[in-house]
């Protein structure tokens, strides 16, 4: 049976000595005493707050479960969470921004298309209308949830027209037949 007692340790510091105390185990003075790890699930809303840095930045605290005060109770361990930038959406505050980019026929006529959103739900972002190069579409409850709320922000997508770089003699004349 291991015994496990306290011994104070007396260690030089910088510019003054440093006394502490630590556990070991009567039959095994080398070893110190580790207490036992247990995991922490981190569970925590989609809702971030925006600092004033423009960080989104949520705190999860857990009570009593950071490291012990000298002669104390344990101190609170918190963890703090930033949302990372994302490949194909910007944040700003509880909104979201995208850039599509269509054809110049499919900003003439309209098209059917859909966009896969962070949780990989498709939204319908079709038109049977005109579209212009740099239009900007907002889509209602397709942004981020709103702090301490069910409604969720809103989804603006900007609307980028590829042009051709060239067109031919016939296809100029066909062009202007069609749009006059």
């Amino acid at each position: 049976m291991q015994v496990w007692r306290e011994k104070n340790v007396i260690k030089p510091a910088p510019g003054i000595f440093q006394q502490f105390t630590e556990q070991v185990c009567d039959k095994c003075p080398n070893v110190k005493y580790e207490r036992d790890g247990y995991f922490i699930t981190v569970r925590h809303a989609r809702r971030a707050v925006e600092s004033p840095a423009f960080v989104l930045l949520q705190e999860v605290l857990f009570f009593e479960d950071g490291e012990p005060i000298i002669d104390g109770e344990s101190g609170d361990l918190r963890f703090r969470i930033r949302t990372a930038p994302h490949g194909l959406f910007r944040r700003e505050g509880n909104d979201l921004h995208t850039t599509v980019t269509i054809t110049l026929v499919q900003a003439l006529v309209g098209y059917e298309k859909t966009v896969k959103h962070l949780d990989e739900h498709l939204v319908d972002i079709s038109t049977k209308g005109i579209t212009n190069p740099k239009q900007v579409r907002k889509f209602n409850g397709e942004g981020m949830p709103l702090h301490m709320s069910t409604k969720k922000g809103y989804l603006y997508v900007t609307f980028k027209v590829l042009f051709p770089t060239s067109l031919t003699e016939e296809r100029k004349t066909n062009i202007i037949a069609i749009l006059d």
